[in-house]
């Protein structure tokens, strides 16, 4: 006997306490899940209330959070990601034939206006589709290509720049 209790008790004590441990594991990861669909819900009830221009004092009020919260939350939800916003210059450039190296050389300037331009801070390259292809065109030109006319279908410059 160990402290009064013999090596069977300990044995099944052990065992109902990593049992217990379990069970509390799997109420912890359900409670997680839950909170995480309620998050979800909470950011998608937001943006419908500001698409149906509701207050952010109304949907404040009605959520229980604070109003920079609900500005917070409906800025970052109206703003594309990162991965977004190269997923939608790697799918504009798609559009830009390649070919010779001067074909190759504009896609690659065209790609990285896109990058900066997309980014938190694009100084002074043109945030609109048709200027960064116009922009790429005369820098080329400037390279030493003065007759140089990227190929691409005109279509693409009236694309929408993402928010």
């Amino acid at each position: 006997m160990i402290c009064g209790y013999s090596a069977l008790h300990m044995a099944s004590r052990r065992q109902t306490i990593l049992a217990q441990l379990d069970a509390n594991r799997r109420r912890r990861a359900a409670a997680a899940a839950e909170i995480f669909a309620a998050r979800d819900e909470l950011e998608t009830l937001l943006r419908d209330g500001h698409a149906a221009e509701l207050s952010a004092a109304d949907l404040a009020d009605a959520a229980g959070l604070s109003r920079d919260t609900v500005y917070r939350t409906i800025k970052e939800e109206s703003q594309m990601t990162w991965k977004d916003r190269q997923a939608w210059a790697t799918a504009l450039l798609r559009e830009i034939r390649r070919g010779d190296f001067e074909d190759n050389q504009y896609r690659m300037i065209v790609n990285g206006m896109l990058m900066k331009a997309l980014g938190k801070d694009p100084g002074d390259v043109p945030r609109s589709v048709a200027g960064i292809l116009d922009e790429a065109t005369r820098m080329m030109r400037e390279l030493g290509k003065p007759g140089f006319e990227p190929r691409y279908d005109q279509a693409i410059r009236a694309t929408p720049w993402p928010v």
